[in-house]
This record gives structure tokens, sequence and C-alpha cells, in this order.
């Protein structure tokens, strides 16, 4: 009998494991990305290889003319931080004040040059301290008001600028011998007003104790403006003064006028009120004028719209 042949099943056939899967997209994406970017990094050399064969076709003397202007630039640029040591000078405003102290140009010029000329740093212009240099001018002259230096963008000449103190007052202290003069910020410019002509400025006595030092304020500059209205508004109604008073018990004005017996109270410590209390005393004196009163010691203005004599 025929034997029946035994059909083998074949062996399935396994994936192996260690083996990844890899889809054909990914294998054609992941090649065509890895050509594009050596295709790049070849177009990238090439350039480079192009621009340096181009700068050595160059002709060596526009090389050297390239080089030299370079230098030029870097040499004009380091030469423009270096500062002059000789100022241009420059005195602003009022010059009468330099004039009382006998203080010429050439004397501020000649101060200027040697601040300029004592420390290597003062001779460029990224380490120069102009603010500190200023400062010491104003402690050298104490009728300068301010003192200011600016550099130039282009250039080496610094330039300094002096501005002269407006003088308002010649104190006479009774603590201090001489007198003092004192400019429109209360700062003192001298130790004395000889030089200056005494009628173009009010005179005052001061019984406080204040100490006056050359350089320093010593006076505020309300004050100051109180005193000078009331000097100008005498002035200006032909009232002459003799002489003001600060008084040593209160913040007191006495005002002593020529050709009466009786001195005029005004109140320091109101400097808002002034206008109105010179006007009550102007007020007071027409209406005394016109009824025959003369007082023997003072008239009191010290509070505005009120008034007191005796």
């Amino acid at each position: 009998m025929f034997k029946k042949n035994s059909q083998k099943t074949p062996a399935k056939r396994q994936r192996s494991e260690k083996t990844p899967l890899r889809s054909k997209n990914y294998s054609y994406y992941e090649s065509r990305s890895g050509g594009d970017n050596k295709e790049r990094i070849r177009s990238e050399d090439r350039e480079q290889i192009e621009r340096a064969s181009l700068i050595k076709r160059r002709p060596w003397y526009q090389r050297v003319l390239n080089t030299v202007i370079l230098l030029l630039i870097l040499a004009f640029a380091a030469y423009d931080l270096v500062l002059s040591t000789t100022p241009k000078l420059v005195i602003a405003g009022n010059t009468n004040t330099t004039k009382l102290f006998s203080v010429s140009r050439a004397k501020y010029q000649l101060a200027a040059d040697n601040l300029f000329t004592q420390s290597i740093f003062t001779r460029s212009k990224i380490t120069i301290d102009t603010n500190a240099l200023a400062l010491k001018l104003e402690k050298e002259f104490p009728e300068l008001s301010s003192v200011s230096i600016s550099l130039p963008l282009i250039g080496s000449n610094p330039v300094v600028t002096v501005v002269p103190a407006q003088p308002a007052l010649i104190v006479t202290s009774q603590s201090q011998p001489g007198s003092f003069l004192v400019d429109t910020d209360g700062r003192v410019l001298a130790n004395t007003a000889n030089a200056w002509p005494k009628n173009t400025l009010p005179k005052i006595i001061d019984q406080t104790g204040i100490n006056y030092i050359v350089g320093q304020t010593t006076m505020s500059p309300s004050d100051i403006s109180f005193i000078e209205l009331v000097s100008s508004q005498f002035v200006a109604k032909g009232i002459s003064i003799t002489s003001m008073t600060l008084s040593a018990q209160s913040r007191e004005l006495d005002v002593y006028i020529s050709g009466v017996s009786y001195f005029v109270k005004f109140n320091l410590q109101d400097n808002n009120e002034a206008s109105q209390q010179i006007g009550t005393y102007l007020a007071t004196k027409q209406y005394l004028m016109n009824n025959h009163i003369t007082p023997t010691n003072y008239i009191d203005a010290m509070v505005a719209g009120r008034v007191y004599y005796k």
C-alpha cells in the first residue's frame, strides 16, 4: 500500500529581535538630510577658500595701504584722548568781584595750568576727575561762585569756566575785627571790604556772635534777600539808611535811618512777608508825618499789617 507522504511543516522564520526595524521612509530621509548637510558644508568651505584666494590675489600695495589706514585711525583715537596742560579759561558773569581782589585772568590761568600738570591722570580724558579739579579752584579762590571744567569731544584743550560771586553785603562783626564781604548765597568772600565802594552795598552790624570764615556760608540766602529788599525799597523812596543791625536777642533786623531819632524793627523770621512789613512801615511813616508825630525810640513793623511805635 502506498505510504502517505508526510508533509513537513516548514519552519516559521523568526525575525531577530536584535535587528531594529527601520522604515524605508526613515532611511530615505535620513540619507537625504545627511547629504544636504554635507553639501552645505562643502559649499561653505568653497566660499571660504574663494575669499582667501581673493585676499591673496589683492595687490600687495593695497594690503599695505589698508594696514596703514588702520594704524592711522588707532593713532588718532589715542592722540584724541590726550589733554593739553594749558586749558582755555572763560570768565562768565560779573567780573567786578575779580577786580575787587585784584585777581587777573593770568592768575586764574596759571592756577588752572598747575592743576593740569600735577598728575598724569589729568592728562587723559579717561582718567581725569573734572569735579575734583573744579573744587580745588573754588577753594583756592573764594570769590568764585562756581567752577566747571568741560572736555572737548574732539580736540585736546579742556575749557575751565569760572563764575565770580555776586557781593551782597558788607558785614561788621562785633566778635571779630574788620569787616567781611558776603555774597548773595551767604558765603564769606573776604575778611576785608575796604577796596569795595562802600556806597554800593548795604552795611550790616552783626551782634549775633557768628564767626565769619572766608569761604564758608554764615548767613541764609533768604535773610540776604530780605536785607537787599529793605535797602532797595528805602532807596526807591528816598530814605537814607545809615546802618542795619542783626540783633543778638532774636531774628530781628534793626534799620537806622538818617535824620530821625528812631529805628525800624523788621522780623527776619517771617521772610515771606518782607514786602508787607516794608509796606506797613512806609504807610505808618506817612501817617506819622501827616499827623506831626515823631517817635523817639522805634517803629515796630515785625508783624505784617500791624505797627507799634514808641
